[in-house]
């Protein structure tokens, strides 16, 4: 027998139905009944009508906000609407409730007997495929309990919703996550092998009695929500995680990467457990795919600078002299080192790869050509760095956009026009000599304004900047080699008046020559 609510304020349009309709005919239990919504919502919590049949406008809580509420809790209920108002706005708004039939008072007997009969053949389909409605459960409990971890459902909701799906929980407790990576590919899983790993690690953890697992919304991750009467022993925990990696590995040839948040007390705090857990997630980067970590892991953290393991002056040499696969093979051997290093953070790798990639574009753009060079893409190459979930991937990425740019950078030097090219390697040999554009075309035989163009359309500055750019560098070179003094290295570089040079070195490196000799 199926079960039936009457929700209405007016007690003839209750005994009416009461009796023109011979419920056990059809298979239906004598209905419970309400005066208003708010009644009818505080019975229908503790029971589970499969049909019910509303008024729209009731004291304290109207038919609308009953079936509404109802249906977050009892998703599987059937709604029949009575109303006296042929009203379009609620006729639509029922309609985006999904109800059976919208019913105008006085109530057509007929009307309702044929809606009762359409509601009687969808239940009895249902229980012939419950799949589709165990699907809804899942999905529902699966919201109900990421919202929890994340910290954005109310005590009152939770605690209503906790209820319905018959979940207790007993602290302290602990959130977990595992994320299933494919071995070959290091891609996150997703479809039905997903649903495989989640069935193996739900009966092991339920053997156990550890805890809930649910599925995140975000695809490959699983969430584990430790609670227990007796105090949580980290040992047990790790070795039943253990055991849920390798039979997953067994059977799907999947690795899990798992990481446990902190231990807390209050089930309000499980939002502060489970953000430690996704942190400790990033640790996929540098450490093995099978691998179970917790906070502990933090305590061994080694503080060490970038700088200690990157040379500028080394990329300098390898772009300076077109050596690529010097440049490549460099930067293969800066992140060995790091994979060989003891307590270094995912963000520790990444921030190098940034570091690497921005060394490079300032060294592209610090020569004649650089300023032309770079195009929207290479002046953004570090957007997908974050998002990388592996230290392989990271140094792939941070090879190729090097490599790319590097050969941007030799492209435009190698199709520079001819004049161009004789007129930088006259200004590299000459630069400490007193050089003008004037006198640099009359040697070349040809027009000053044109020889002033074509440095603007081939490199992208003006022909004094570019002679100030070389000179610049070159003075970098000297103070960083040298203990020559300012006044020294302006002659050298061409500078007859050192309060000159002082100007220009440090409108073109943002600092003055003893502040850069002393970084």
């Amino acid at each position: 027998m199926y079960k039936v609510f009457i929700a209405d304020d007016d007690p003839a349009i209750v005994r009416g139905l009461m009796n023109i309709i011979d419920w056990e005919e059809y298979g239906l239990d004598t209905p419970e009944t309400a005066c208003n919504g708010l009644e009818a919502w505080k019975l229908i919590e503790s029971s589970t009508p499969d049909i019910l049949i509303t008024d729209i406008k009731m004291p304290y809580m109207n038919g609308l906000e009953l079936i509404s509420r109802v249906k977050q809790i009892k998703p599987y209920t059937h709604f029949i609407v009575l109303s006296g108002y042929d009203d379009f706005e609620y006729l639509k708004k029922s309609i985006k409730l999904g109800i059976e039939n919208y019913i105008l008072k006085p109530v057509n007997v007929e009307e309702l007997s044929s809606t009762l009969v359409n509601v009687l053949e969808k239940l009895q389909n249902s229980r012939l495929c419950p799949t589709h409605f165990e699907r809804d459960k899942d999905i529902i409990r699966n919201n109900v309990l990421y919202r929890l971890v994340a910290g954005s459902i109310s005590e009152e909701e939770l605690n209503e919703r906790l209820l319905h799906l018959n979940i207790k929980l007993n602290g302290p407790y602990t959130v977990c996550v595992f994320r299933a990576i494919e071995s070959k590919t290091g891609q996150t899983v997703s479809g039905e092998i997903m649903s495989g790993v989640e069935k193996v690690c739900s009966r092991i953890i339920e053997k156990h009695g550890l805890g809930l697992t649910f599925r995140s919304p975000e695809g490959g991750t699983l969430l584990l929500i430790c609670s227990n009467k007796e105090p949580l022993e980290s040992i047990m925990l790790r070795d039943v995680l253990h055991e849920c990696m390798m039979e997953v590995k067994n059977s799907y040839c999947i690795n899990l990467f798992i990481t446990v948040g902190s231990y807390e007390n209050n089930w309000r705090l499980l939002e502060k457990s489970y953000k430690k857990a996704m942190e400790l997630q990033q640790y996929s980067i540098i450490l093995p795919l099978d691998s179970i970590l917790d906070s502990e892991i933090e305590k061994d953290i080694c503080e060490i600078e970038i700088k200690e393991i990157l040379s500028f002056n080394e990329m300098i040499r390898f772009i300076a002299s077109k050596d690529i696969e010097g440049l490549l093979s460099y930067i293969d051997g800066i992140f060995g080192r790091i994979a060989n290093m003891k307590g270094i953070t995912p963000h520790f790798v990444q921030n190098t790869s940034v570091e690497i990639l921005f060394s490079i574009i300032n060294i592209v753009m610090n020569t004649p050509e650089g300023s032309n060079v770079l195009d929207q893409e290479f002046n953004k190459p570090v957007s997908d760095i974050f998002n990388l979930q592996s230290l392989e991937d990271i140094v792939v990425f941070t090879k190729d956009k090097a490599k790319r740019i590097v050969q941007h950078l030799f492209y435009k030097q190698e199709n520079l026009h001819p004049i161009i090219k004789r007129a930088m390697e006259h200004i590299k040999i000459n630069y400490s000599k007193d050089i003008s554009l004037k006198c640099m075309a009359h040697d070349f035989n040809i027009n000053a304004n044109y020889l002033g163009r074509l440095f603007k359309e081939e490199l992208g500055v003006y022909f004094t900047d570019y002679v100030n750019t070389i000179r610049v560098e070159k003075a970098k070179e000297l103070l960083l080699t040298t203990n020559k003094s300012t006044r020294e290295i302006s002659m050298e570089v061409g500078y007859s008046d050192p309060n000159y040079f002082y100007s220009l070195f440090k409108k073109y490196t943002g600092i003055s020559p003893s502040e850069f000799k002393n970084q």
